[in-house]
């Protein structure tokens, strides 16, 4: 253990301490929530901040925000915090009339079963319904699913 002590202080408990060590030991948990359960452990045993970030690849910064965040919320603060994001640009509507579409029978559509994929969906109806519902200006005329590319 080289350098100064971390100035940021992690405490935690046996119960804690065992909590911890099975996330970062565990095979199904998110990489990232194994790391901020990696900088929390290490941090308690009282290794300083460079070391730390040295030990899990992660910078100083992110080394200290795990730390205020864990000192501040617990266990709950390692986890991801909600994000708003990008709103959706397919009205909730229009998904119920894509998804209705699809469990039909291709022929009350006039159309053959074995060309009913997500293009042949789009054409039928969907493009359709997009243009007689938009209401912003920036919705485009036509919809197009691209199909996969073969491997």
């Amino acid at each position: 253990m080289s350098g100064p002590k971390t100035p940021i202080r992690v405490a935690i408990s046996d119960k804690i301490r065992i909590q911890l060590t099975k996330i970062t030991k565990s095979y199904t948990t998110v990489h990232a929530m194994v790391v901020r359960s990696t900088i929390i452990l290490l941090l308690s045993a009282g290794i300083n901040i460079s070391e730390v970030s040295r030990q899990t690849n992660t910078s100083r910064q992110i080394v200290r925000k795990w730390a205020i965040r864990y000192n501040a919320s617990g266990i709950k603060g390692l986890q991801d915090e909600e994000r708003t994001g990008r709103p959706p640009e397919i009205d909730p509507e229009v998904v119920l009339h894509i998804i209705k579409i699809a469990c039909e029978m291709p022929d009350s559509r006039g159309r053959s079963l074995a060309k009913w994929d997500c293009q042949e969906i789009v054409t039928a109806d969907f493009a359709r319904h997009v243009r007689k519902n938009r209401t912003k200006s920036d919705t485009p005329d036509f919809v197009t699913i691209s199909k996969p590319h073969p491997a």
